[in-house]
């Protein structure tokens, strides 16, 4: 009785210890990270992991997880603007279905390898007046061609996929990174 009493005291305070520590680590890594949130749907970029070896990108209700926690880096600069990787909480980049540039390629985190699928020109569109410059509405098009990043026909809902196609300044082609 004595050792699991002991044990219990040690496992709750390695609790409270890795508690405080996760608490800290999120606080200073949410000022680095943003939810990148549709203008067609009012959803968040997210990647679909409810199974195993699930990458597909979607449009999911925003919720603060990590697979909705996107941070961009630049990585290049063609002297005609800078190419980033953008990464979510997991350490996926986001790139396209097997290096595809086809129209209709799923948009997908997977393991970041510096692929021309997985860096993206952020192209700003348009400015809600009501918010600061870090509230614009952004393009993001891929390095390997001419095509954004847009909700599959339009769609809104959760669990709509995300996918590649032309540049049509459509509303589901908008995004706003929201800190």
């Amino acid at each position: 009785m004595r050792v699991l009493r002991t044990a219990a005291i040690a496992a709750s305070a390695l609790a409270m210890t890795a508690g405080a520590a996760l608490s800290t680590a999120g606080t200073a890594s949410a000022s680095s990270t943003s939810e990148f949130v549709n203008q067609n749907s009012n959803r968040c970029l997210a990647i679909d992991m409810a199974k195993e070896y699930q990458v597909l990108g979607i449009l999911w209700n925003c919720n603060h997880n990590p697979d909705q926690q996107w941070h961009a880096e630049m990585k290049a600069d063609d002297g005609n603007g800078a190419y980033y990787e953008i990464k979510n909480g997991y350490g996926q980049c986001l790139g396209t279905w097997q290096g595809s540039t086809d129209n209709g390629t799923n948009i997908v985190g997977w393991d970041c390898n510096g692929n021309p699928d997985q860096l993206w020109f952020i192209d700003k569109v348009s400015s809600d007046p009501r918010y600061s410059n870090l509230r614009s509405y952004a393009a993001w098009k891929n390095d390997s061609g001419n095509k954004c990043v847009g909700a599959l026909n339009g769609n809104t809902g959760n669990e709509t996929p995300v996918i590649l196609w032309d540049c049509n300044d459509n509303r589901d082609q908008h995004w706003m990174r929201v800190a």
